[in-house]
């Protein structure tokens, strides 16, 4: 919906614009995009819920200021009058025709598709069958089926209704500043890109951890869990990026390439290294079915057979009601032969051993940082939580000298520290570290989790 360009979008509408994804993300970035003065239409939300337009945008103003944004009166007030409300039942005929009143002459429409996946084909069959999708575009979230025949079903249904250049898969997570600077930090820096393969790097780490559960979001996540949830998705576009080798071009195509090289270069998981645990009281979360098997937290070692990533076992995990809230990306590097040199015959310590940290979210807790230097932009070491990003000036970080820097990304450790500056250890539990040293289930015999685990 830029104002600039042929084939922008004239309209958007968004169905399920009173869920957890619009409250969490899409109402902030609406806002962010109205500041910018990138908006020039109408947004229609399409729910089920009975309320006026003023109770939506009261919501909507409510999410702003939920995420932590500095909220101009003036930006909402430009953005709440874009903004009206359709009620109703998304399977039901009728309401596509309020819809289409309600659009007017709206000539090329977005519609963004933020409901369950089983939805996704009633949706577009009703707007197919009320000729609003002739040359407008559709966009879908995760998940998109519960496997892969279902997703290949859903695939079909959609293309008996859109072209593929109409459908819009679409994966919030790889819209995260950090995500998208893991090209950045990886080809724009020479020294890591030599450090990057299987001769230097000894596993690779993925974590996306949780401090809260799925209240308000029981029946939805009781359908899912978390390997549908955040897995087959998120991580595997992180891990993607982490491990692919460079684009040729700069279209997304290119980048798909590449992605998809990696994917088919991995074997299928081994059940014995796939370890599901559920946190205690999820069952008692309004919306969750009796006796629910489903997963909150989930571990797994994956391999990819290629020569850059041959012998390099991956491991990614994610779960809800950790005791930490953070999602990083660690490489740690081989072990060094014995330091003879040294008085005592000794290894260097495994801890400390050139681990690599990328951050991708923590919470708002201090931490020990590194700062890249790139394109002549000096970032020293410091434990400033203010991260640099395109068009912001780093004078906020002590003895910062840069104003602009496109490719620097905060590289956050995982250690902690207490009031007084001392190191502490990891926040996470002994329950989830059981198995490991490093905090890594590697079999299900090994974990000991709080709650049911299920095989």
């Amino acid at each position: 919906m830029a104002h600039h360009g042929s084939g922008n979008a004239d309209l958007l509408a968004i169905f399920g614009i009173t869920g957890d994804l619009a409250r969490k993300m899409t109402f902030r970035s609406l806002y962010r995009l109205e500041r910018r003065e990138l908006l020039d239409g109408p947004v229609i939300g399409v729910a089920s819920d009975e309320i006026t337009a003023e109770q939506l945008v009261n919501h909507a103003r409510e999410a702003v200021l939920s995420s932590g944004e500095e909220l101009d009166d003036a930006v909402f007030g430009r953005l709440a009058r874009r903004i009206s409300y359709l009620p109703g039942d998304v399977t039901d005929g009728a309401l596509y025709s309020k819809l289409a009143a309600q659009m007017g002459d709206s000539r090329r429409p977005l519609f963004y598709l933020e409901v369950p996946p089983s939805l996704f084909g009633p949706i577009v069959e009703h707007l197919g069958a009320a000729k609003l999708v002739r040359d407008g575009r559709v966009a879908v979230e995760k998940p998109f089926g519960h496997d892969l025949d279902s997703a290949r079903e859903l695939d079909a249904r959609l293309h008996h209704v859109l072209r593929d250049d109409q459908i819009l898969r679409v994966d919030h997570f790889l819209g995260m500043e950090p995500v998208i600077g893991l090209e950045f930090l990886r080809f724009a820096n020479f020294a890591l890109a030599e450090l990057w393969d299987r001769k230097s790097v000894s596993h690779v780490q993925i974590t996306m951890a949780e401090d809260f559960g799925v209240d308000g979001r029981g029946r939805f996540y009781d359908s899912v869990g978390a390997l549908r949830d955040v897995v087959q998705n998120h991580l595997l576009q992180v891990l993607a990026l982490v491990a692919m080798d460079p684009p040729a071009g700069d279209s997304a195509d290119d980048t798909q390439d590449k992605k998809a090289e990696v994917f088919r270069a991995m074997p299928s998981v081994d059940p014995r290294h796939y370890v599901r645990g559920q946190y205690q009281g999820y069952a008692d979360v309004p919306g969750v079915a009796r006796g629910s098997a489903t997963e909150t937290y989930v571990a797994l070692r994956l391999e990819i057979d290629n020569w850059r990533w041959a012998d390099v076992p991956i491991f990614l995990r994610a779960g809800k009601a950790l005791p930490d809230l953070v999602t990083e990306v660690r490489l740690l590097l081989r072990r060094t032969p014995r330091l003879s040199f040294l008085p005592r015959l000794t290894r260097a310590d495994p801890k400390s051993r050139g681990a690599r940290f990328i951050w991708i979210h923590r919470s708002p807790a201090s931490s020990a940082s590194r700062w890249s230097r790139t394109n002549g932009c000096y970032m020293p070491r410091s434990s400033a939580t203010t991260s640099c990003s395109p068009g912001r000036t780093a004078s906020r970080r002590p003895g910062a000298s840069c104003s602009r820097c496109l490719t620097t990304r905060r590289i956050s450790a995982r250690t902690s520290v207490d009031r007084g500056g001392r190191p502490r250890r990891s926040p996470w539990s002994e329950d989830i570290r059981a198995g490991s040293s490093r905090g890594w289930p590697m079999t299900a015999d090994a974990v000991t989790k709080a709650g049911r685990i299920g095989g």
